[in-house]
Parts: C-alpha cells; sequence; structure tokens
C-alpha cells in the first residue's frame, strides 16, 4: 500500500452509505476506532458533500488536508457481503478494491477475498 495515502493531511472523511449491514452505533465505533488509530480528526461525509463544502478540489481533483474513504457493498446472505473500498486524496494518490468478499466462516472468523486492486 502506499504509505502517502496513510500520511497525508490531518482529517480523515469516510463514506458508508452504501456499507452493509452497519447502524448508526456500529458507525459511531467505526470513528471513533479510527479517530484513536490514526490520531487524525475522523468524519462521516460522502464525496458530494466534501464538494459542496469546499473540501474536495474539483479543479486540482483532490481532498485538502486528508484523505476521502469509501465502503460500499450487499450483504449476499447472513454470512457473506461483497464489497468495493477506495482511499482517495487525488488522481494520483489513490487505491482501490472491487468486488472483494467477506465471508463468515464455521471457526466464527471473517475470511477475506480480495477482487480487482488499482493503485495510482
Amino acid at each position: 500500500e502506499d504509505e502517502g495515502l496513510n500520511t497525508y493531511g490531518n482529517n480523515i472523511y469516510i463514506d458508508l452509505k452504501g456499507a452493509p449491514g452497519l447502524n448508526d452505533s456500529l458507525i459511531e465505533a467505526i470513528v471513533y476506532q479510527t479517530g484513536n488509530i490514526t490520531g487524525k480528526s475522523v468524519t462521516i461525509s460522502t464525496m458530494d458533500e466534501l464538494k459542496n463544502q469546499g473540501i474536495f478540489d474539483e479543479k486540482q481533483l483532490y481532498i485538502k488536508d486528508g484523505c476521502y474513504i469509501q465502503i460500499c457493498g450487499s450483504a449476499d446472505s447472513n454470512t457473506k457481503i461483497t464489497f468495493s473500498a477506495q482511499k482517495y486524496i487525488g488522481g494520483t494518490g489513490a487505491i482501490f478494491f472491487n468486488n472483494c468478499t467477506a465471508k463468515w466462516d464455521v471457526d466464527g472468523k471473517w475470511e477475506y477475498t480480495p477482487g480487482e486492486f488499482a493503485i495510482a
């Protein structure tokens, strides 16, 4: 993974609107833990909200002072989800995972299978 994506800026903007199975309590826990682990300010926000607030520079195509993380997918069953995730700073600072799966195994653990991967 690109280390620059983990160290740039003071803010993390997370979009979980399309993430399956997350209620408000789980989303709050994700925000809290992400902030604790990274030491950065974490906010739930969509890309459209970032554009409207001027945080995403539409001319330069980058996130000002932070990165945007989006996770979306669908629950295929009670034990399997298919998802995509991206971490984006700008056109030359991004990582994407598409068509990944997470399956709850008989031992009570998640097994992950990566799909397509791209990095810029």
